[in-house]
């Protein structure tokens, strides 16, 4: 987690999914509400949004499992997308 951030928002929720398996989600979004200016901070929105990470992943049966995330950063729209999958035999 960044430290250099002044506000934090986090949710994490897993359950039951289709077919009796698990459903996780992740949401984590990093907020500074000063722009630090050559040291002197300035007062900028509340809840500015600096970065933030999505995980999302499901069952498609038994046996496959969807992975899905994306990171975001002011600086770098997209700074990582995940797609992925588990097969199990």
């Amino acid at each position: 987690m960044p430290s250099e951030y002044d506000e934090f928002i986090g949710l994490i929720y897993e359950g039951d999914s289709c077919c009796g398996e698990q459903f996780q989600m992740s949401a984590f979004v990093w907020c500074d509400d000063y722009q630090h200016n050559a040291g002197d901070p300035i007062p900028a929105e509340l809840f500015d949004i600096v970065e933030f990470d999505l995980d999302l992943s499901f069952s498609l049966s038994q046996n496959m499992v969807i992975r899905l995330g994306l990171e975001s950063t002011k600086a770098n729209p997209i700074e990582e997308f995940l797609f992925g999958f588990d097969v199990k035999f």
